[in-house]
């Protein structure tokens, strides 16, 4: 004769998939919540200490992410490469969208320009999204960027909630393709940038 289950047993199971699915929605919840407010927060910042808080929260946040390997970057001869082939641990990714703020990213090269010139071990990539070929030589000649290699993304996306508020960032990544490092430069104040891109690229030549 079969022992059936007892019906407290059964309660006890019940309430804890219960009280684990409640708890994984509330990850999730507050994930999305998390998110939502550090648009929010992007979308209006500047100042030094919410300079560093939202920097903070940014690493916090995104620390980990594993980046979509599918990813096709088109480089400035014309062929497309995955993104996992383009960079390594060795590299600083600096990635904007055609509608974030042109006086700030024509800052930003133009910095970037100035710290590898200096430096021939820095290796940095740029990700953007351009029309065509002809537009991104007329702008590299303009702002004289001659040391930094462009790699057109298209209508992708690297970081899905930067991406679709036309926020610039600067990241590094690990072997696995997962976020080790994130940063939004400042609009306004140029030296944590480049107390930054030099910290950075100091740690990936030193992998």
């Amino acid at each position: 004769m079969k022992k059936s289950i007892p019906t407290y047993f059964l309660i006890v199971v019940l309430f804890l998939a219960t009280g684990l699915f409640s708890l994984s929605s509330i990850v999730v919840k507050n994930k999305n919540n998390q998110i939502a407010t550090l648009e929010m927060e992007l979308i209006n910042y500047e100042g030094i200490i919410s300079h560093q808080m939202k920097n903070d929260s940014i690493q916090i946040l995104y620390s980990g992410l594993r980046l979509d390997s599918s990813i096709l970057l088109t480089d400035e001869s014309g062929f497309q490469v995955p993104l996992y082939e383009v960079g390594d641990r060795k590299m600083l990714f600096f990635k904007y969208t055609e509608f974030s703020c042109d006086p700030c990213i024509e800052q930003e090269l133009q910095l970037l320009e100035s710290i590898i010139d200096n430096n021939i071990d820095y290796k940095v990539i740029v990700i953007s999204s351009y029309k065509d070929i002809g537009y991104l030589y007329r702008f590299k000649r303009i702002n004289n960027l001659q040391h930094l290699p462009f790699y057109n993304i298209h209508n992708q996306s690297i970081i899905d909630e930067l991406d679709k508020i036309n926020i610039p960032y600067y990241f590094t990544i690990n072997e696995s393709l997962s976020i080790r490092s994130l940063y939004i430069p400042s609009k306004t104040l140029e030296q944590p940038n480049e107390r930054y891109i030099n910290s950075a690229l100091s740690i990936c030549v030193a992998q």
